[in-house]
């Protein structure tokens, strides 16, 4: 069967999102989660071995986890969760992005991006695309959208997972190191956003 005949674009508009509230929109007032303090029981604070590591070297390692990670860390210790929440990424985010990190963690992907991934990303205004305005975050990917290319750009569309299979003749371990994005309940759309469809 030619390729062509297999991914045809009515093809995929049938297996994929293409109406705007099946599309998401934006996922906007999630409850921030609250900090827990570290009770001091002692003077002494380590992180264990990596504690031998200079720190220029610790810093570069913790850019590259990604925030459950860091979060988990920085529950180790006193020295730990100082460490983390000196990282320039970690407080940007939390600053400036926490609902990013919110998203994320509902939808269960926090643990996919790298806090420098994640930063970069954001500070990025570029649709990956087409390179207009990137306004939105795909966040299976960790990469700046435009409206328009996330919904009339088939390789930034999802799909189920049983889809998923049928389609691209995936097997379980193909599946299980995919990326997968839980829903998150609720009514998702764009306010005044503008759209040109070519006349019929």
């Amino acid at each position: 069967m030619p390729l062509e005949r297999v991914f045809s674009a009515e093809l995929i508009d049938k297996l994929t999102c293409t109406q705007e509230l099946d599309l998401g929109g934006m996922i906007r007032n999630l409850s921030l989660p609250e900090t827990s303090p570290i009770r001091q029981k002692s003077a002494n604070s380590s992180m264990g071995r990596i504690d031998i590591l200079p720190p220029e070297i610790l810093l570069f390692i913790l850019n590259l986890l990604d925030f459950q990670s860091l979060s988990r860390l920085s529950r180790v210790s006193r020295r730990a969760k100082a460490t983390v929440e000196a990282l320039v990424a970690y407080k940007e985010l939390l600053e400036h992005a926490p609902d990013v990190l919110v998203a994320l963690g509902k939808t269960r992907l926090l643990q996919y991006h790298s806090a420098a991934l994640l930063r970069q990303t954001l500070r990025a205004d570029r649709c990956v695309s087409c390179l207009h305005f990137g306004g939105f975050l795909l966040l299976p990917t960790c990469e700046r959208v435009c409206f328009e290319c996330l919904h009339q750009n088939y390789a930034l569309r999802m799909t189920t997972l049983n889809m998923a299979r049928k389609c691209f003749h995936l097997t379980n371990n193909h599946l299980k190191k995919l990326p997968i994005l839980y829903s998150i309940p609720g009514t998702y759309g764009v306010m005044f956003h503008t759209m040109q469809y070519p006349p019929a």
